[in-house]
């Protein structure tokens, strides 16, 4: 069966993947616009059983890809449409691909706050912990709402407490935003736009969205702009020193136009006036060359 997987929550549409591949009993086979530049669209999608076992071909971002290959694989699934295929966009689709008779399409959409924090606590609890809403809320705040890096940092939490607490949530967040994001936020202030597109990039292979890349970045340059308006009363003194070399040779107004434009960045991503990836390396570069 043919399927059509798109919206903004991955790791929910990521679960489904995952479930249809366990019934086939199926490993999966990930393909993207450099697949089909090595290899033809049949050369991926017809051969779905070999010598390793059965394979599930899951197509991500089938809306980015050429519209020449786009018509291929809908041509080609047309003509065989017993296969097992995942088309997956990974974001809202203003236009949708070409897509072949009789498909299933699936739509999946990112919980509210609300839905989300019930969703942490319940987490936590199959995990044998506990943590409260207050803590909860605070994580989502920090962190984002990607539940593959909610549930990284849960973990690890649980291996050190069971209760986890709003001032935990805090000192662990601190410290794995800054250690994701030091090496981005460090190419751009010293203007070094290969070493940045590289750490971004190297923050998406590891399954961190746009979105949440955004989020550390403008989290960050929050904590830079208190830190040189000299507003710091409700910082830890780790995080003040940590800044401190970064705001040296830069104005507040800079940061605050930095700031600016990342969180102009993510609400046009959100109302889905520009494709997720691209607004990101568009947006980082804008800013390494200011």
């Amino acid at each position: 069966m043919i399927h059509y997987f798109y919206g903004e929550d991955t790791y929910q549409a990521r679960q489904a993947i995952g479930e249809l591949a366990a019934k086939k009993k199926a490993a999966i086979c990930w393909l993207d616009k450099e697949s089909f530049q090595a290899k033809g669209v049949a050369d991926w999608l017809g051969q779905q059983t070999g010598l390793f076992g059965a394979t599930l071909p899951v197509v991500r971002e089938v809306s980015r890809l050429a519209a020449s290959t786009q018509t291929e694989i809908a041509d080609y699934l047309e003509q065989h449409g017993k296969l097992d295929v995942v088309l997956w966009d990974r974001a809202k689709t203003r236009r949708l691909p070409p897509l072949p008779k009789g498909i299933t399409k699936q739509q999946f959409a990112s919980p509210s706050s609300t839905q989300l924090s019930t969703w942490l606590v319940d987490a936590v609890r199959e995990r044998g912990g506990t943590i409260n809403s207050a803590a909860a809320n605070s994580l989502i705040q920090r962190v984002g709402t990607n539940r593959y890096a909610l549930l990284g940092i849960i973990e690890k939490m649980l291996l050190t407490t069971q209760a986890i607490t709003t001032s935990e949530v805090d000192v662990e967040a601190d410290s794995v935003q800054a250690a994701e994001i030091f090496t981005t936020l460090t190419a751009i202030l010293n203007h070094r736009p290969k070493e940045a597109i590289a750490s971004v990039t190297t923050l998406l292979n590891q399954g961190h969205s746009e979105l949440y890349v955004l989020s550390m970045l403008a989290w960050q340059f929050k904590i830079l702009v208190q830190v040189k308006q000299g507003a710091t009363s409700k910082l830890k003194p780790f995080v003040v020193k940590k800044s401190l070399p970064y705001v040296q040779a830069v104005s507040a107004d800079q940061l605050l136009d930095t700031l600016t434009k990342l969180l102009a960045t993510d609400w046009a991503i959100k109302q889905g006036k520009i494709e997720a990836r691209t607004a990101l390396m568009m947006t980082v570069l804008g800013l390494v060359r200011a």
